[in-house]
């Protein structure tokens, strides 16, 4: 079966092709999300050749509804049947959509998809049967007094059941005339299949045209035509007596009942015609027997000691054997023996017809009844027992309490969840109900919004006016929206909000309510906001990193030259001028470092350090260094916390935030420092949005300084913001802070408020390793033996000062501009070469590549030592020891004795 499935939730599309695909995988779904796809889908269609067998579509659109689908596809004629989906209560919807045309639907309860194959299978079969039922037109004789019904009844039938056709009268008198008609004309054997009779007619009261049928003077000549009565809701009664007379079924006008109808007709029909084929096979008693035991309901005789005397196949299948000899206290247990004893005798006492709901307990189930009892009377009217007619309504009470549990189930959701859930009235504004998480969310009671609903609009934030005034269009004119705003929460904090609003239409398919919903988004947000903070920093990063290889470069270049100057030169004068120079280019350094360290870049030595005592001196000194009007306090236990960690960066990352509270008490305070481990579990919320579960240390930092307003919060890692005055500070510190902490594999989370101080706190990941021991400084690094050094260096002015400084300590240069001219050299060198000083980007060939070319050379030789001397920034120490190599690293700039003593290591190394 091909379905064309119209569903513009993604989410249910994807649910119920899913749940088909495995549970019925004989219906193919061809989706189509808007009205305008539907359409186009569709148009492919005619009406002898239609592409889908069933339309299935959902009742909101984004470009219009089911109903405009059911419009379309009967105003072109389309042969298919067509199913409506509506939300969970849309009961009125349903029966509109009904009324439109479609040929069934289903509410998307929470089993809705369970049901859904055998109501499409159903719906499909029906459909098809009516089509092909309409090729045999139904001869119906309708009497009606009301014209707008007549008009109401005739276009329905039109519309859903046209092989039904209507001959029309409007009182009793003329059915007698028009069946007279036929009877004079002789025809009367094929004019009509049934009676369709409403009550009351004018003329003659319904009730009594049935008894001119059944006993009237002309009754034996009258054809025996079935009947079907129409009444109104509240005249079962006049159904009952009908039936009594002879009325073969009957219709209450309730809601949707001329859906009902073209089936009851069938139905009538066919059993009509059924007792008429059992009437030419069988005499009255074979008839009567048949009649008996087929009929859908329980039919029984009791005598008048309430033993049965005789009883139907339904009652048999329902007590479960053969009831006759025995009475109710035999059959059933004393309860329900006595309930239907007690109903029997009512109706024997009073000697008039009873109608009772009873309950039998059979097969380890209740199964319940609509008994109609009536007393059977002898020739002579004496009551010789009873008789019992019995409609099942087992499942419909069956279906009553699921539907009452679940309103209950449905009840207890909505007042437990977090979202906050309401109804309305459009036109009058009355707010028909609220749940009680309006509390938890608004910061308001419930009973306040029920006294004034605008108050939920009242306590929108001012800055969010345009979203208010969304928000509360929504709700007066009831159409769709999606709105984000703050609200004012009288105990102080703001919160922010997601509000959804959703239309409820009445039977004509005009809005008169409106339903939402609105949850609680502050996290969301600030979870948001935070990422995008984290992505435009690492932008921001990137972008610095690439400056850091120019300045490395040249800072090396005046460093090296310096220092060499410090040695050859006498003067006291250009002395301090050279001193002057190496430390402003140490500066410089300094700067370039803050920037590697912002952009994640900046090479780390770590070490497995406890943190507790690295604290406790660092806190020591700050008690030592602070203006004396600043109070450090220290918060820390004494168990080992362990951290993966370069100490020089982690210790740089504290102070800048102890500089940074110091500026931000420029009257005194408090510097308030605390260690604590804390644990992250799977499924917690962590204090921040990628933190990821497992055991934290967390290092926090507050003041009770002027804070940080709230304009400038989210900006305070960004590199060369700052809020002091000129000449307070680069902008630089914070982001340093920020870039050394990502780079130790930790987060930040910073809160402030003006005038009352903030609060920084670092987490970092703990280790379950043990502390190392940190080694003594190296001492002074041996001066060269003559070894012979292949240097490579691009950058012309940086290799000539690092050739000259290796002359100086004592080792043979082999100079070369780059990786293709150093393999060249270190092929023709004819004596070793002890090592390979190279930097690690230059054209042609790098420091990288170089090494792996070297290394194979060296396969069965002592190893190649190699130390990689660069000005980029480097993600993690470079490790590139496969084969017989061994490489160390060097950031450039560096000073003239870090040089020497890393080229010493290297030579030593292995």
């Amino acid at each position: 079966m091909y379905i064309l499935y119209i569903e513009d939730n993604q989410n249910d599309a994807d649910l119920t092709r899913r749940y088909l695909r495995r549970h019925a995988p004989q219906i193919k779904l061809e989706l189509a999300t808007t009205y305008a796809e539907a359409v186009a889908k569709l148009a492919q269609s005619t009406q002898d050749h239609p592409v889908f067998d069933l339309v299935l579509t959902d009742m909101r659109l984004p470009d219009g509804d089911g109903f405009k689908i059911l419009a379309h596809i009967r105003e072109a004629a389309l042969p298919v049947p067509v199913i409506v989906l509506t939300g969970t209560g849309s009961e009125e919807i349903a029966i509109a959509a009904l009324k439109g045309g479609a040929d069934d639907y289903i509410a998307k309860r929470h089993d809705y998809l369970t049901r859904l194959p055998v109501l499409i299978e159903k719906t499909f079969a029906r459909f098809h049967a009516a089509v092909a039922r309409g090729s045999r037109p139904l001869r119906v004789l309708y009497a009606e007094a009301h014209q707008a019904d007549i008009e109401l009844t005739r276009r329905h039938l039109a519309l859903h059941a046209p092989y039904i056709a209507l001959d029309i009268v409007q009182s009793a008198p003329e059915v007698l005339d028009r069946l007279s008609a036929d009877l004079a004309s002789g025809e009367q054997a094929d004019s009509y299949d049934l009676l369709l009779l409403d009550y009351p007619l004018p003329g003659m009261n319904t009730l009594d045209l049935l008894k001119e049928l059944e006993y009237g003077e002309t009754a034996q000549l009258l054809p025996k035509l079935p009947v079907v009565l129409m009444t109104g809701q509240g005249d079962e009664e006049v159904a009952l007596q009908a039936l009594r007379l002879g009325v073969t079924d009957y219709l209450v006008k309730n809601p949707g009942y001329l859906f009902q109808l073209p089936r009851t007709l069938e139905n009538v029909y066919t059993q009509t015609l059924l007792q008429r084929e059992r009437t030419a096979l069988f005499e009255s008693e074979q008839r009567y027997r048949a009649l008996f035991d087929l009929a859908p309901v329980v039919i029984f005789t009791k005598d008048l000691q309430g033993v049965y005397t005789s009883s139907n196949a339904m009652m048999r299948e329902v007590i479960g054997r053969e009831p006759v000899g025995f009475t109710d206290a035999e059959l059933f247990d004393a309860e329900i023996a006595e309930q239907l004893t007690h109903n029997d005798r009512a109706v024997i006492e009073s000697g008039t017809e009873g109608l009772v709901e009873e309950r039998v307990f059979t097969a380890n189930a209740d199964r319940y009844f609509l008994s109609r009892k009536s007393p059977l009377r002898d020739r002579l009217g004496n009551i010789t027992g009873l008789l019992g007619i019995a409609l099942e309504l087992t499942e419909r009470i069956h279906a009553q309490e699921a539907q009452r549990e679940e309103q209950r189930r449905l009840a207890q959701l909505v007042e437990h969840v977090d979202e906050v859930i309401w109804l309305q009235e459009t036109k009058s504004r009355t707010l028909l109900y609220i749940s009680p998480a309006y509390a938890q969310v608004w910061g308001r009671s419930v009973a306040s919004v029920y006294a004034d609903p605008n108050s939920m609009i009242e306590a929108i934030d001012p800055e969010d006016q345009e979203q208010a005034q969304r928000f509360a269009d929504a709700l007066r004119q009831g159409h769709v929206a999606y709105v984000e705003f703050r609200v004012q929460r009288p105990d102080g904090p703001i919160v922010w909000v997601a509000a959804q609003t959703f239309p409820i239409h009445d039977e004509q398919g005009q809005i008169y309510r409106v339903a939402g919903v609105a949850r609680d988004i502050t996290e969301h947000r600030r979870s948001e906001e935070y990422l995008q903070q984290q992505e435009r920093l690492v932008a921001v990063g990137q972008m610095a990193a690439g400056i850091a290889h120019d300045f490395n470069n040249i800072l090396a270049i005046i460093t090296l030259y310096t220092q060499m100057l410090q040695i050859s030169v006498q003067q006291p004068t250009h002395q301090r001028h050279l001193a002057t120079i190496y430390q402003q280019t140490l500066h410089a350094a300094n700067l370039v470092q803050q920037i590697l360290d912002f952009s994640r870049r900046s090479t780390m030595e770590r070490v497995r350090m406890d943190v507790v005592p690295f604290i406790k001196e660092l806190v020591k000194l700050w008690q030592r260094t602070l203006p004396e009007n600043i109070r450090v306090e220290l918060e820390v236990g004494s168990q080992p916390l362990i951290l993966s960690v370069d100490p020089s960066r982690l210790q740089q990352a504290l102070l800048n935030m102890a500089i940074n509270a110091r500026d931000a008490m420029p009257q005194g305070g408090i510097l308030h420092v605390s260690v604590s481990p804390t644990t992250v579990s799977p499924g917690q919320p962590p204090p921040l949005a990628d933190m990821s579960a497992g055991q934290w240390l967390c290092i926090g930092i507050s003041d009770n300084g002027v804070g940080i307003p709230p304009g400038a919060l989210p900006h305070i890692f960004d590199p060369f913001y700052t809020t002091k005055s000129p000449g307070m500070g680069t902008g630089l510190g914070l982001a340093q802070v920020y870039g050394i902490v990502r780079q130790l594999d930790g987060l930040i989370k910073v809160e402030s408020q003006l005038g009352v101080g903030s609060f920084f706190a670092v987490y970092l990941p703990l280790i379950d390793q043990p502390a190392n021991t940190l080694d003594e400084r190296p001492t002074p690094p041996p001066r060269g033996q003559g070894e012979t050094i292949l240097l490579v260096e691009d950058e012309a002015d940086l290799r000539e000062a690092m050739a000259e400084m290796l002359t100086e300590l004592g080792y043979a240069v082999l100079p070369a501009e780059n990786g293709r001219h150093a393999l060249s050299l270190f092929e023709q060198h004819k004596s070793p070469i002890a090592m390979v000083v190279s930097d690690l980007i230059m054209p042609d060939m790098g420091g990288k590549e170089l090494y792996q070319h070297l290394v194979q050379e060296h396969a069965n030789r002592e190893p190649l030592r190699m130390l990689i001397v660069t000005g980029y920034p480097l993600e993690k120490p470079v490790q590139w020891q496969t084969g017989n190599g061994i490489v160390k690293w060097l950031q450039k700039p560096f000073a003239m004795d870090t040089f020497a003593h890393r080229v010493a290591e290297t030579l030593l190394e292995g």
